[in-house]
């Protein structure tokens, strides 16, 4: 096999499906692209897409094969496992060392068999919530440094800070990485008036995302902000645990939720009326529809 797969919860529990444990999937699909994008054709061998409709809903399927002294009292464990979670993720870990990928999945159905000599095969399949992507998010800290604006590439992303590059804010250059465009999260603590979340491309000048809001933060309050499709947010967390959600005090004159590209780098900037006063983390999750 080219790749170890796993089955995970929300708390990082894990069942491996390679044999470690018994457990082996085999015959898996859903790891590829699948399209539905439709065509017209224009004659002599010439076809134009009609449709941008490209991104079905996947499925990732196969046979499991339990063997073991009690197979079905194996199968039970998983079953409780499946149904027992709040989120589930399929994890793939290529063998060529490039990483594991995750995918979001529901179970779409699990088939209990008979036993046969020494092992129970069980089709089951899995609805993917999300397409696949990397298992370690890039965080960016947002601490303030003396020098102007910087650019990281993805080597130094975990240690990588916003600079003060602006009287009113800390900026940093995000690079393009993945097959579709990733989502920004960010948390500020400290004190800020009107935080403003901005990201531009920076060949072009493109105004991806501006995310501003009406609101007061003092010493001590959060801010925090997503763009993922499936959990956009932003609210406001007070130093005394408060939560005030923030999206009734959002300009929506621009879009203040947008994914980021994969055609250009962007320049992420975080300010306020004057200089946010306080440090903050951000991070970047990659997607991928083929792994």
């Amino acid at each position: 096999m080219n790749r170890k797969i796993y089955i995970q919860n929300e708390s990082g529990g894990r069942i491996a499906l390679n044999g470690e444990t018994g457990i082996t999937i085999v015959d898996s699909t859903g790891f590829g692209v699948d399209t539905a994008e439709e065509f017209a054709d224009i004659g002599f061998g010439f076809f134009s897409p009609v449709s941008t409709s490209s991104h079905p809903q996947q499925s990732i399927a196969g046979t499991l094969f339990f063997k073991g002294a009690d197979t079905f009292a194996m199968y039970e464990t998983f079953a409780d496992f499946l149904m027992k979670a709040g989120r589930l993720y399929v994890v793939a870990e290529l063998v060529s060392g490039v990483g594991a990928y995750m995918r979001e999945v529901r179970v779409n159905f699990i088939t209990k068999g008979e036993r046969e000599r020494n092992h129970l095969q069980v089709p089951v399949s899995f609805l993917s919530l999300t397409p696949w992507f990397r298992n370690t998010k890039l965080n960016i800290r947002l601490d303030r440094a003396p020098a102007s604006a910087a650019r990281f590439g993805t080597e130094f992303f975990g240690s990588a800070a916003f600079t003060a590059a602006f009287d009113s804010g800390f900026t940093v250059e995000i690079p393009p990485d993945g097959q579709l465009p990733a989502v920004l999260q960010l948390t500020f603590t400290g004190a800020v008036t009107n935080p403003r979340i901005e990201l531009r491309g920076v060949g072009t000048g493109t105004l991806y995302c501006l995310c501003a809001v009406s609101v007061k933060l003092n010493a001590g309050d959060r801010l925090e902000y997503s763009a993922s499709p499936v959990d956009a947010f932003i609210r406001k967390v007070s130093s005394g645990g408060a939560v005030t959600d923030l999206m009734d005090r959002v300009d929506p004159s621009a879009d203040p939720f947008a994914l980021i590209p994969i055609t250009e780098p962007v320049r992420l900037t975080f300010s306020g009326d004057a200089e946010p006063d306080g440090s903050a983390e951000a991070s970047v999750r990659y997607y991928y529809r083929s792994i």
